[in-house]
C-alpha cells in the first residue's frame, strides 16, 4: 500500500512536499476548485515511481483512489486530497499543470510541427516545478555550477526546443554546441540568436562591449563573417537546428534615416547566406513593419519573428498585418516583454522567476493562435514559440497557460 500524504489546498497557499524525479505537479486556485476537483482523479492514473524513503523504486497502483472533502473548521472551506507521498500540488494563477501533462503535449505539438520552450533554461526558481532540486545538491547544499552545466538535461525531459539566447553575446564553438545536443534527446531541436557582432550597428555604451563601445560596427551584416564564425560550426549539429534568429535591436535615425534604407541593406544581406537554413528576422522598430519589409523576407524564405517587446505592437497585431507570414514553412514567435515595459522593470519586478507575478491574457491569446495555426498547418510547417520569464513572471507557467485551451 503507498503511503498517503494528506495535502491541505488552500487557494493562497503553497503546500511544500520533497518532489522526487519523477514527481507531479499539480496546481490550483480558488477559482477553479471545482475544474480541479473533476481532473484530479484523471491526472493520477498516470503511474509513477515514489521519490523518497522505503517506497523508492516502488511503483504506484495505476488506480488511485482519490477523493476530496471539506474542512469545516476552515473559515474559507479548505479542499482536501489524499494523495501518494510525494506528490505536490502547485499555485500558479490558476493555471493548471502537471510536469509530466506539460511533457506529453509538447511531444503531441512536436509531431505536429508546433515547437514550444523557453527563452533560456538556467532558473534555479523553476526547481520543483521543472527541475528537482535533489539532482544539483552537492554536500546538502544547492549547486549553482553543477545545475547551470546539467539541468538542460531534465529540461529536455519536457519540452522539445529552446532558445539559446548565450548565442547572441559571444560565437559559439563546435564543441559547446554539440555538448547541448548531447544532453538533449534527438528530436530536440535550438532556436539560436544570431550574435549581435552581426546584428548591431553601433554597439551601445554598455561595458561588455569594452573599447568598442560607442562606435560603429565594421562587420554589421557582414555575411562572411556569420559564415566562417557563426554557420560553419552550427553544420555538426545541423538536424537539432529549429530556428537562427538575426535580432535587430532598435535603430535610431543616426543608424538609418528611413526604414527603406535598412531594407535595402537586409536585401543584400539575405541574398549572401547559405541556402537551406532555418532562418528569421525579429524588428525591434514598429513602424518599419510594412509591405516592403514582409516582401524583402519573403523573397528569401526567411520568418518574420513576432515579438512582443517594449516598443513594438503586442504580437496579436503583427500577426494581423497582411503579408507577415513570410515563409510558409517556418513561423517563429518570442514572447519576451509586456509591450510598454523596460526589461530592467521586468526583471526587477519578477525575479527569481519562480511564480506569475502579472498575468498577461493577450499574450497568452496569441499564443494560443500560434499553436493553433501550427497544428492546423501540419508538420510540414514549423512553428516555433518561446516565452521568457519577463512576460508575467514564470514562463513555464505562461506556457501551460497557452497550452490549456490550445
Amino acid at each position: 500500500m503507498a503511503e498517503v500524504a494528506t495535502l491541505d489546498l488552500a487557494p493562497a497557499e503553497l503546500v511544500k512536499n520533497q518532489v522526487g524525479a519523477h514527481g507531479r505537479d499539480f496546481s490550483d486556485a480558488g477559482d477553479s476548485r471545482q475544474r480541479v476537483s473533476a481532473r484530479l482523479p484523471r491526472l493520477l492514473r498516470l503511474p509513477r515511481t515514489a521519490p523518497s524513503g522505503s517506497q523508492r523504486g516502488a511503483q504506484v497502483p495505476d488506480q488511485c483512489s482519490v477523493s476530496p472533502r471539506v474542512d469545516d473548521r476552515s473559515p474559507i472551506g479548505r479542499r482536501l486530497w489524499h494523495l501518494p507521498h510525494g506528490f505536490r500540488w502547485l499555485k500558479y494563477d490558476g493555471v493548471n499543470f502537471t510536469r509530466q501533462e506539460l511533457a506529453e503535449q509538447a511531444a503531441s505539438l512536436a509531431v505536429r510541427g508546433v515547437y514550444i520552450g523557453t527563452s533560456s533554461w538556467k532558473y534555479p526558481g523553476w526547481c520543483g516545478m521543472l527541475y528537482d532540486r535533489a539532482r544539483y545538491e552537492y554536500r546538502g547544499k544547492f549547486a549553482e555550477t553543477r545545475f547551470k552545466r546539467d539541468c538542460l538535461a531534465e529540461y529536455g525531459e519536457v519540452f522539445k526546443t529552446v532558445c539559446v539566447d548565450a548565442a547572441y553575446y559571444s560565437f559559439l564553438s563546435q564543441q559547446y554546441l554539440e555538448g547541448m545536443v548531447k544532453q538533449t534527446p534527438d528530436e530536440f531541436l535550438f532556436g539560436l540568436k544570431v550574435t549581435d557582432a552581426i546584428t548591431i550597428k553601433k554597439f551601445p555604451k554598455l561595458d561588455r562591449f569594452g573599447e568598442q563601445a560607442g562606435k560603429v560596427n565594421e562587420n554589421f551584416l557582414n555575411a562572411e563573417l556569420f559564415v566562417k564564425a557563426f554557420i560553419k560550426p552550427c553544420e555538426a549539429v545541423r538536424a537539432n537546428i529549429g530556428l537562427l534568429m538575426f535580432e535587430f535591436s532598435r535603430f535610431w535615425p543616426t543608424d538609418y534615416e528611413h526604414g527603406r534604407d535598412f531594407i535595402t541593406d537586409l536585401d543584400k544581406f539575405l541574398g549572401q547566406l547559405p541556402k537551406g537554413w532555418p532562418y528569421g528576422v525579429e524588428m525591434r522598430n514598429r513602424n518599419w513593419l510594412k509591405p516592403e519589409y514582409f516582401e524583402c523576407l519573403a523573397r528569401h524564405n526567411v520568418a518574420h519573428v513576432y515579438n512582443s517587446w517594449d516598443a513594438m505592437p503586442p504580437v496579436g497585431e503583427q500577426m494581423a498585418l497582411p503579408g507577415s507570414r513570410t515563409n510558409p514553412d517556418l513561423v517563429a514567435a518570442r514572447f519576451l516583454l509586456k509591450p510598454g515595459r523596460k526589461y530592467e522593470q521586468a526583471v526587477k519586478a519578477f525575479e527569481p522567476y519562480d511564480t506569475i507575478k502579472e498575468p498577461n491574457p493577450e499574450a497568452r491569446v496569441a499564443g494560443r493562435a500560434l499553436i493553433a495555426e501550427g497544428k492546423a498547418a501540419g508538420p510540414k510547417c514549423r512553428t516555433f514559440v518561446y516565452v521568457n520569464n519577463r512576460l508575467e513572471g514564470n514562463a513555464i507557467s505562461t506556457i501551460a497557460a497557452m497550452l490549456e485551451a490550445a
